[in-house]
């Protein structure tokens, strides 16, 4: 679905007007505990890549036949895309920079990305069928982690608020809106420290980590909603449906261990449960679009790829 230039501004216009309104409250959801009372049953692992680069950051496309990821090394990485029927690798970003943290369009055209071609990090943009790209922000500091909104017409991302290199410091950044052609940029999140956005799937909200935890923010009326504190939960992500919530977390017992976790995103107690028990770093995970599997970044024996979880029954 291709959404016209009206069509964006438009979008972007109700939310600035919900800014100018000054509604930007904070509402501290209740406490967290680790007890679940879900249990999941038949859950299939299956590796994906098996290289001595690194790769993460994987992302599926709407169909849910193919993910996006990035491999390679800090300052030399590129994006490819692989299709999950035949295991086929491809590189969809062709070139000598350093890019990574690919986010496909809703209607599967397009894939945003954060590059330094033009000497720091913004986000760009380029066709799936053929590597043509365009960039989209321009920030005086740099620009990471987009993600679309349901209907194609805006990014969010993170804009950096400081002169820094990776790895970045909590406080660095912020959350931004602007159309997908990187047109009427706004500031949505300003508390300071706001990653990995993410849109709810009925593009009301904007899942987020950062200043404490994980957090959503409404673009109805700007108020900031609490999820988990900042030791429970890290790059959060929505279930299609809206219920759930996919984080990572560290076991607090300073093992090096982090797991992902599954929590509701509705209101009353946040419990959670563990997806991924075990000696690894498990991170950056997506559901797929039916909701039956979750793709995510393993780290483990020094080797850092990409794995699935195919959800066995869960209730």
């Amino acid at each position: 679905m291709i959404i016209s230039e009206e069509k964006q501004l438009a979008n972007v216009e109700k939310m600035i007007s919900a800014v100018v309104m000054g509604l930007c409250l904070m509402t501290m959801e209740s406490s967290y505990s680790q007890e679940f009372n879900l249990s999941c049953e038949g859950n299939k692992f299956r590796k994906l890549t098996d290289t001595q680069d690194i790769e993460a950051g994987a992302r599926f496309s709407p169909k849910g036949n193919r993910i996006a990821f990035h491999s390679g090394q800090q300052g030399n990485r590129g994006v490819f895309t692989m299709d999950l029927d035949t295991m086929s690798i491809s590189k969809l970003v062709d070139s000598e920079h350093d890019e990574a943290y690919p986010a496909w369009s809703p209607d599967g055209r397009y894939i945003t990305y954060t590059s330094d071609q033009s000497g720091q990090f913004e986000i760009w943009k380029t066709p799936i069928e053929k590597y043509d790209p365009v960039q989209v922000t321009f920030t005086p500091k740099g620009a990471l982690f987009s993600d679309w909104s349901p209907d194609g017409a805006l990014i969010a991302y993170t804009r950096l608020t400081k002169d820094s290199e990776p790895p970045y410091s909590s406080e660095e950044g912020h959350i931004w809106v602007s159309t997908s052609n990187g047109r009427s940029p706004i500031w949505v999140t300003r508390r300071g420290g706001e990653w990995y956005p993410r849109w709810s799937a009925d593009g009301s909200r904007i899942l987020h980590y950062g200043n404490g935890g994980v957090w959503y923010v409404d673009l109805s009326n700007f108020e900031y909603r609490f999820i988990l504190s900042s030791g429970d939960g890290f790059r959060p992500n929505w279930s299609p449906t809206d219920d759930w919530i996919v984080f990572s977390r560290t076991p607090g017992d300073h093992s090096g261990n982090q797991d992902l976790w599954l929590t509701s995103a509705k209101g009353g107690v946040h419990q959670a449960f563990n997806l991924t028990p075990g000696e690894s770093v498990d991170d950056w995970a997506e559901f797929s679009p039916d909701g039956k599997r979750i793709v995510f970044t393993k780290i483990e024996d020094g080797n850092t790829n990409i794995w699935l979880l195919e959800l066995g029954n869960c209730q």
